[in-house]
């Protein structure tokens, strides 16, 4: 079992990596509004906008899945050994 602290703390690092995340997208669209104009340049936006979400959401929430994935491997073998 996980005690009352590891949970609050996972709450926390969930609820920071989508404060992140959300940051992330705010920044981009504003950086790309100023960049890439829909009338001026409209292909260019739309060749660059699922790059960037690609990095900016993707990336992080694979990379917080793997991390949790093997806290949750390493608590399966913790319990299967008693």
């Amino acid at each position: 079992n996980y005690s009352h602290w590891q949970i609050k703390l996972s709450f926390l690092c969930t609820i920071l990596t989508v404060f992140i995340i959300w940051q992330g997208n705010r920044y981009l669209l504003f950086t790309m509004r100023s960049y890439f104009n829909w009338y001026k340049k409209p292909v260019k936006k739309i060749k660059t906008y699922p790059k960037s979400k690609l990095l900016l959401e993707i990336e992080p929430a694979v990379t917080e899945e793997i991390i949790v994935s093997q806290e949750n491997a390493a608590a399966l073998k913790e319990w299967m050994e008693k």
